[in-house]
């Protein structure tokens, strides 16, 4: 939960909660967010094409892991990466935020406090267009990271998820609840859309009122996850 002085979250988040299963089976209330084309994030559902975001892959310069449950992986400049740190810090703003292989989506200033507790879930449409390549096959990676925004600004790492485009069936029985580990692999085409459908890592989790929810999408989180080359296996 929040670490902050704001009035109203004292006790939003940082105890224990007993349960015999997991996720929750009861009490639990689904809630579905879309993301904009303006970076926007509501529960508005598109109702027409609003257009899309692109970003920049380059699998020799990849997004830097920052924060999280990384136990002591270190990146190749020396710096450690678990544990909280601050996405905002300018020694590291420009391998993560700024990078130009991420996007950013982020809701309204919370009016209360909002708890994620279990997998949550993500679909998102995308394809890939490898520099100098018109069209065959190809591969990559997605990664959708929850952060917690601060009311000072300060974004904390909150939770994670990836998808492999290759075991995008695989992806989608996890995220329908049927586990199938038989299902093909199999490559993308250059240039068409997909659609990607996986659970993120589990989470049990509150943001404090005053506080924003932010999406970044990537296809690198390097090194908790190898760099893609892109490169059709």
């Amino acid at each position: 939960g929040p670490l902050d002085s704001l009035s109203g979250n004292e006790n939003a988040g940082n105890y224990w909660f007993d349960s015999d299963t997991f996720p929750l089976s009861q009490g639990v209330q689904y809630a579905s967010f879309y993301l904009h084309q303006n970076g926007l994030i509501d529960q508005s559902k598109p109702i027409n094409d609003e257009g899309s975001l692109s970003y920049i892959h380059d699998p020799e310069k990849p997004v830097r892991t920052v924060g999280g449950n990384n136990l002591f992986i270190d990146n190749p400049d020396g710096r450690s990466s678990h544990g909280q740190m601050d996405l905002t810090d300018s020694t590291i703003v420009d391998s993560t935020l700024f990078h130009p292989g991420v996007i950013q989506f982020e809701t309204a200033v919370l009016t209360d406090t909002f708890c994620i507790v279990g997998f949550p879930k993500a679909t998102i449409y995308a394809k890939s267009t490898p520099q100098g390549v018109i069209s065959g096959e190809t591969s990559t990676d997605f990664m959708v990271r929850i952060i917690d925004v601060y009311p000072d600004g300060r974004e904390f790492y909150v939770i994670e998820g990836s998808v492999n485009a290759r075991a995008r069936a695989y992806a989608r029985s996890i995220y329908n609840g049927n586990e199938n580990p038989n299902l093909p692999y199999s490559n993308i085409q250059v240039d068409q859309i997909y659609e990607y459908q996986f659970d993120l890592l589990p989470i049990a989790y509150t943001f404090g009122k005053e506080h924003k929810m932010k999406i970044l999408i990537s296809s690198s989180n390097y090194p908790r996850y190898m760099s893609n080359p892109n490169i059709p296996i």
